[in-house]
Order: C-alpha cells, then sequence, then structure tokens
C-alpha cells in the first residue's frame, strides 16, 4: 500500500461518527457541504473531501454529484467491476432507473463482500462503516489505487548475466535507398523507422558506406546456390548405359534433360549418340 492511499484511507477513517444535523428544508448540514459551498446530500462531497484534505485532490475532480463522478472516471478508463481497498464504490438504489446515487470508500475486501466507509448514510445520519455486498454500480479507481509493478528480481550471485542481442548493422551500397534496405530487412515501420533510428535528415540522399543500425530486422536469407551443371562431349564408345554407369544418373533422367529445351542437350535416338555431340549429365 502506497503513502497516497494510506494517508487517504487515514482520513476517512478519522471521520467516521462524524454526525450531521438538518436544516429547516430537510437536507442535512455538514462541514463537507461547507467545503464544498452546497449543503445538500453529501456522499460525494464527502469523498471529494477526504481526497483533498489527505493530499489526493489531483487524484480526481470534486463532484457533489455520484453521477458526475462516474461519468469522470469512465472517461479515464478507470471505472470497473472489481474492488480494490482505496477505490469509490457506486450503488444505485433505484432500481430499474441506471446511474448511481450513492458512492463510499472501500476500505476491505472480503471474499463475499467489502468493508466501507460511507458520508450521508446510517442511523443517526452521518459518516459509519457499512458492509456491503449489493446494488454495487461498479468501482472507480483513484491512481493512488494503482498496484505498484514488483521490482526487476536480482540475478543469483554467480548466475550467468544474458548478454544484449547484437545489433543488425548494413552498409550502404552504390544504388541504395532506405525504402529497399528495410524491405530487405523487413524493418517494422519501414524506412521511416530507418531514418528516425540512424538520425537521417535527407532520407533522398543516402550517402555510399554508411554503416546503418537495423532496427527489429532480420537478416535477407542467403541467396540460394546455383546448381553446377556437367556436360559430356560424346566420345567414340559412349551410349546412354554407360554414360549412366559412369556418372550416376539414370538412363530417364538423362533423356529428360535433352529433350533439346533451353539450357538442355538434344538426343534424338536414344539408342546412337553422335560423336562430339554435346549432353547434359546434370
Amino acid at each position: 500500500m502506497n503513502a497516497h492511499l494510506e494517508k487517504f484511507l487515514a482520513v476517512a477513517r478519522s471521520q467516521v461518527g462524524y454526525r450531521s444535523s438538518r436544516m429547516p428544508n430537510g437536507l442535512p448540514r455538514t462541514k463537507y457541504g461547507a467545503w464544498y459551498g452546497l449543503q445538500h446530500q453529501y456522499c460525494a462531497m464527502f469523498v471529494s473531501w477526504c481526497a483533498a484534505k489527505s493530499g489526493n485532490g489531483a487524484a480526481f475532480r470534486k463532484r457533489a454529484l455520484v453521477q458526475a463522478l462516474i461519468d469522470d472516471f469512465r472517461r479515464k478508463r478507470r471505472f470497473g467491476a472489481k474492488p480494490r481497498v482505496g477505490a469509490l464504490v457506486c450503488f444505485d438504489w433505484r432500481p430499474g432507473r441506471p446511474g448511481g446515487n450513492h458512492v463510499g470508500i472501500v476500505v476491505q475486501v472480503k471474499k463475499d463482500h467489502i468493508v466501507t466507509i460511507e458520508g450521508n448514510t446510517g442511523k443517526p445520519n452521518g459518516v459509519h462503516q457499512r458492509i456491503r455486498k449489493a446494488s454495487i454500480t461498479g468501482y472507480c479507481y483513484p491512481p493512488f489505487t494503482d498496484r505498484a509493478r514488483p521490482p526487476p528480481k536480482k540475478p543469483l550471485p554467480g548466475a550467468p548475466v544474458p548478454k544484449p542481442a547484437a545489433s543488425l548493422t548494413y552498409t550502404t551500397k552504390p544504388g541504395d535507398t532506405l525504402s529497399a534496405i528495410s524491405n530487405r530487412f523487413k524493418v517494422p515501420g519501414g524506412w521511416k523507422e530507418l531514418a528516425r533510428v540512424n538520425r537521417i535528415s535527407n532520407p533522398s540522399l543516402l550517402q555510399v558506406g554508411v554503416k546503418l543500425v537495423i532496427p527489429g530486422g532480420r537478416a535477407p536469407p542467403a541467396p540460394a546456390k546455383r546448381a553446377v551443371q556437367i556436360w559430356r562431349t560424346v566420345a567414340p564408345g559412349d551410349n546412354l548405359l554407360t554414360l549412366s554407369k559412369r556418372f550416376g544418373v539414370p538412363v530417364t533422367t538423362l533423356l529428360a534433360r535433352n529433350k533439346g529445351r533451353p539450357g538442355q542437350g538434344e538426343i534424338k535416338n536414344p539408342s546412337l549418340l553422335v560423336v562430339g555431340q554435346r549432353i547434359r549429365i546434370k
């Protein structure tokens, strides 16, 4: 629990037992209304007063209406359904009329209920600690209720320290552009991210020989090795069977590689190879 939350709860607990008085019109008169400048139903003014008096006045805007509090927290995406110590719990006592009309401060979260401190409640009317489990609209989460992140774990003595991943770099060549380099290395964010990381003010003017850091890129695949072709000039005594045994290539493969297509030889008569003819072996 952080210091801001502790102060907020301490101020709220210090008010338990406070009693309001009644004005001639039947509305309550309280120090919370005097602080706010409005003598009226005061549950929202009470939680706002607790925030201000505990030094947390900037945590949320002071309000006299519960629904206004809910709207404020919803706009900041700080309104939810899970209870949390220090959260503002909102209630709706009017079935069929959506919205909030009462609010308190969560001081304990139990398995099947919550414990709250609320203003404008109980008999005699005042500030009381209550147990609640029903008619809850939701919870407003002031920033001081956020759970602190645990500190990073320290490595055990003698444990190896992981080395940072090596940065991928590339040295520019004639004809290179940032767009082509980012596409080649699949840089997330494209050429703009490449220019930002390398502080290149003019992306259109890329000098040759500059060593660039490739952010989040992947090394391009190595070019495929070109298969080496083996050709044979037919000598006296050569035939498909002797060539097949000599080079370890089936006769059917030799015929398939010599059908006269581009990059092939041409065997017109498998039974008669012409001396001096060039045929493709592999």
